[in-house]
């Protein structure tokens, strides 16, 4: 498990970056065994998508959600009928996750 995110496990990264919702760093090298890594915004994104899937919310509302709170730096966003949801500052990371800070 990551530090930071309880519920993002190897293999629950490793599908949502199969599956296009969290972005790798590209790697010259490819196959079992090499490590993937993420900018730090990837890695927040990761973070709070797992954060958010354990309070109940589902992978295809938690996905759009965490992005759109991430690239647009958001401190709380209206996810419907009086649901407000507030972030803290994720900026920093999840450590573990292979973040390159260049």
């Amino acid at each position: 498990m990551v530090e930071g995110a309880p519920t993002l496990t190897y293999r629950r990264l490793d599908y949502w970056t199969r599956t296009g919702l969290v972005h790798a760093i590209e790697n010259d090298r490819s196959g079992s065994g090499v490590p993937r890594r993420y900018t730090e915004r990837e890695a927040a994104v990761a973070a709070l998508m797992a954060r958010l899937m354990s309070t109940g919310l589902r992978l295809d509302v938690a996905a759009p959600v965490a992005r759109q709170v991430i690239e647009s730096n958001l401190a709380e966003i209206y996810l419907g009928q009086g649901v407000v949801l507030q972030v803290a500052s994720l900026m920093n990371g999840a450590p573990g996750l292979g973040v390159d800070k260049s």
